[in-house]
Parts: structure tokens; C-alpha cells; sequence
């Protein structure tokens, strides 16, 4: 507030997520959806006649049917040596809920689920970070008048860490003593697996879908103690 000329000048700094532990929050949710889709074989293995638990059994997840068959097996049959050696109940439904079938395998839960959890686990801290959509505030200046206002220009995108002017305007005499500034804004949490092996992108999604991941791998664990 300059109190010679009555402008006030309001700013806004947005910090970035810099601190790991949300990121190793994250990263263990998404490890015990992944060991409870793996407990899944585990059952199956012990419904299926003749089959013994071994070390390479797990929750197979593939967004390409061809590399699925030649590791895994079909709807009927498990590959020797595969993901789901010896098992005979459940093949066609593990069949059917693999991210191949959909339009957009990678936007799949399981794939996304699988996906995180071996970043998390061989790569790096599942990533956090912060999108600021439109901000909207309110000045609250008791029994002040304004007399001017600078209309800020509107910013599509924020940079953590960097200073931005919301609001200018400027009070006629008496000066208020206290100028309060409440910001309201959109604002989105995300979290990502870093490119690497054959997926030269990173992967990234938002916070919010972290519960959807966990009420589908429900129904899915859920749908296999009828099997």
C-alpha cells in the first residue's frame, strides 16, 4: 500500500510440490492395488487342480494382445512357464479385463495402476504436482473507497515459485489501515510415472482418480471370490 499516492498492489505466489511425501503416499496406495490384484492368482492357483504357487505368478496387465498370447495365454489356456502357469478357473475373466480390449488401453485402471506401481517401485517417487486453474478473489478493505482500478491480465497457465500481480487499484482518502486479499481458484492435483522402456512418454493423472482406482480394483477382487 503506498500511502502517498493510495495504490495497492496485491500479489500472488504459488508454490510448487516439492515435498516426496505425498509421493511416497501415493506410491504405497498404488503398490497394495497392485498386491491385491496379485493375491487374486494366488487364489487362483489354488482353485486350479494340480497348479503350485511359483514365484513368476501375478496379475497379468498388457495393453497389447499379441505380447498378452505369447506371455500368457487366452481366455482358455495359460502359456507354460507364463504369469498364470497351470491356472484353469478365471482365464476368461482375467482375459477380459485387460487394457488391450479398450479404446484407449492406457487410460485403463489396471493399466495405469500397473503402470505406477513399477515406476514407483524401479524408477523414482511416484511425481506430485499442482495445476492453479482461474482465480478469482475479493478485497476486502473496511469503509474504504476505490477510485481506480488496473485490470491484470488474465494468465492461462501458473509457474510455481513466481509472483504474480492479481489486483491494483487505488483508495481515496481516508487510506484503510488493512487490506485483506481472499483468493479462490481451481485447484488440481496430479501424479505421474517418468518415461522409460517402451513408454516414451510419461504417464500422469489426476489425484481425484486415485479413489476410482481403488473402487475398480475392489470390484474386480470382489467379482473373483465367486469364481
Amino acid at each position: 500500500m503506498n500511502h502517498e499516492t493510495g495504490w495497492f498492489h496485491g500479489f500472488m505466489t504459488i508454490s510448487d510440490v516439492e515435498d516426496y511425501r505425498l509421493g511416497t503416499v501415493v506410491g504405497d496406495v498404488v503398490h497394495n492395488l497392485r498386491s491385491a490384484l496379485d493375491y487374486i492368482v494366488t487364489a487362483l492357483v489354488d482353485a486350479s487342480s494340480g497348479a503350485k504357487l511359483k514365484r513368476q505368478h501375478q496379475f497379468p496387465i498388457f495393453d497389447d494382445s499379441k505380447v498378452y498370447e505369447a506371455k500368457v495365454g487366452d481366455a482358455k489356456k495359460a502359456v507354460v512357464g507364463g504369469s498364470l502357469d497351470g491356472v484353469t478357473c478365471g482365464l476368461s475373466k482375467v482375459w477380459e479385463l485387460q487394457p488391450f480390449h479398450r479404446q484407449e488401453p492406457e487410460e485403463d485402471s489396471l493399466f495405469v495402476v500397473n503402470r505406477l506401481s513399477n515406476a514407483d517401485k524401479h524408477r523414482a517417487i511416484v511425481q506430485t504436482w499442482t495445476n492453479i486453474g482461474s482465480v478469482q478473489f475479493q478485497l476486502k478493505a473496511f469503509g474504504a473507497n476505490i477510485i481506480d482500478e488496473v485490470k491484470m491480465p488474465t494468465v492461462v497457465n501458473y509457474d510455481a515459485n513466481s509472483e504474480y500481480e492479481i489486483v491494483r487499484v487505488r483508495f481515496a482518502l481516508p487510506y484503510p489501515e488493512e487490506v485483506q486479499i481472499e483468493l479462490k481458484s481451481g485447484l488440481s492435483v496430479h501424479f505421474g510415472a517418468p518415461a522409460f522402456g517402451k513408454y516414451k512418454l510419461g504417464h500422469s493423472v489426476q489425484a481425484r482418480d486415485l479413489k476410482s482406482f481403488c473402487d475398480y480394483v475392489a470390484e474386480v477382487t470382489d467379482f473373483f471370490k465367486t469364481v
